[in-house]
């Protein structure tokens, strides 16, 4: 099968089509791993993508729910706070990367590890839009 510039560009206009509401399954999760007071492309995630409004917005618009488990160095954090996390990083099979992001298909146990690349909002809604089809 050859594709052409033009088959591509009629299914990035067939794709804007589709409502965003539609994409995930009721009740699918996106969650990250974080460091955030010690994690260096933590922080660069936390300014690309999580502590940016409009990708929260297009979250939801997708029906993903976003959960942020912290794992601080310096910063207090209440003991059922951690024991919380640790439970979540268990559960998603963490291996000590940090940040780390994994995506929850519904009431899936399946989770898919997404790696990150510093991109920016509309480069990871993209790329979370990939793994969808």
């Amino acid at each position: 099968m050859k594709i052409t510039a033009l088959s591509i560009l009629l299914w990035l206009f067939c794709a804007a089509l589709i409502p965003y509401s539609t994409v995930f399954p009721p009740k699918s999760k996106i969650y990250f791993i974080i460091g955030s007071d010690w994690c260096n492309s933590c922080k660069k995630m936390h300014q690309n993508l999580i502590g940016d409004s409009s990708f929260n917005k297009e979250l939801n618009s997708l029906n993903l729910n976003l959960e942020i488990i912290d794992f601080p160095r310096k910063t207090f954090q209440p003991d059922s706070i951690k024991s919380k996390n640790a439970k979540l990083a268990e559960q998603l099979k963490f291996q000590g990367k940090f940040p780390s992001i994994y995506l929850q298909k519904g009431d899936s146990d399946e989770f898919i590890e997404i790696e990150y690349g510093n991109e920016n909002t509309k480069e990871f809604l993209t790329l979370l839009l990939k793994l969808n089809q």
